[in-house]
């Protein structure tokens, strides 16, 4: 007899009721502390990679307030990414880390287009509001059309059509998740 009890999402815990299996608890409590110590090794490198992007955005705006803005919408979208990976029961492995740089990247790209936008429309005399609504109203077409077709490219892999299908589909969910998420 066999009992399982489940410990986190990718991981399960077998426990046998006779002691000759006690190799499969030992393996099974292995694997969920390397997946335990890799996860904590990967988050530093996400706050690391945050305080490149503040700082690289902080020398470009020349302030250090514009930065938090753009910073503001990754959090949202790296949710919505997550948020996919667990809607199609899939893992968080490299690719699905690849995906979300991906996804990271054009988010950012979203909102660097709206704020530059803003800061020109600023430059030009405008008053801070109006051209925040200016840049919203502006630079909405071009950004949903992005995202659109970055989704549709997202689309394929997640319904594993090709050769490589298992490898790409954490790709496809985090990318469409994150891309609806930050949209909304």
């Amino acid at each position: 007899m066999v009992v399982v009890i489940s410990l986190m999402r990718p991981m399960v815990l077998v426990m046998p009721l006779m002691a000759s299996t006690a190799l499969v608890v030992t393996a099974c409590i292995w694997a969920t502390w390397a997946w335990m110590s890799s996860v904590a090794r990967a988050v530093p490198m996400i706050l690391f990679s945050f305080l490149v992007m503040y700082l690289t955005l902080g020398f470009l705006y020349e302030s250090l307030a514009q930065p938090i803005t753009v910073l503001a919408t990754l959090p949202s979208a790296m949710l919505g990414g997550l948020m996919g990976l667990w809607l199609f029961n899939l893992e968080m492995d490299i690719y699905g880390f690849f995906g979300l740089l991906m996804l990271l990247g054009m988010v950012k790209k979203n909102a660097i287009m709206l704020i530059d936008f803003a800061r020109q429309r600023q430059r030009e005399g405008t008053e801070a509001t109006e051209a925040i609504l200016e840049a919203s109203r502006e630079r909405l077409r071009p950004i949903q059309l992005t995202t659109l077709a970055a989704a549709a490219g997202a689309v394929p892999m997640l319904a594993g059509w090709g050769g490589t299908s298992s490898v790409l589909k954490p790709v496809g969910a985090v990318l469409l998740g994150g891309l609806l998420v930050s949209q909304v």
